[in-house]
């Protein structure tokens, strides 16, 4: 990353926490800041194994099966 994009990416974020990124001159907010899903995920992902794209790939139980590779499991990488 260039110095140019280095010191607008920092201006942004700058603005972002002010809070003045967030709102248009009209004052409604223009993106999302935090998302909520409002479901515990932590029993119902447990056996579940996600690919580095987020794609879901199999279970625990099927964890033999897959190809050689970097998958996530209950949120943590795991090489195979």
């Amino acid at each position: 990353m260039n110095s140019i994009m280095k010191k607008l990416f920092l201006s942004f974020v700058l603005l972002a926490a002010w809070g003045l990124g967030a709102h248009a001159a009209g004052g409604s907010p223009t993106h999302v800041l935090m998302v909520n899903s409002g479901t515990d995920n932590t029993s119902k992902n447990q056996n579940v194994i996600f690919d580095m794209q987020g794609r879901k790939v199999g279970t625990k139980q099927e964890w033999e099966s897959l190809p050689s590779g970097i998958y996530i499991i209950n949120g943590l990488k795991a090489v195979r």
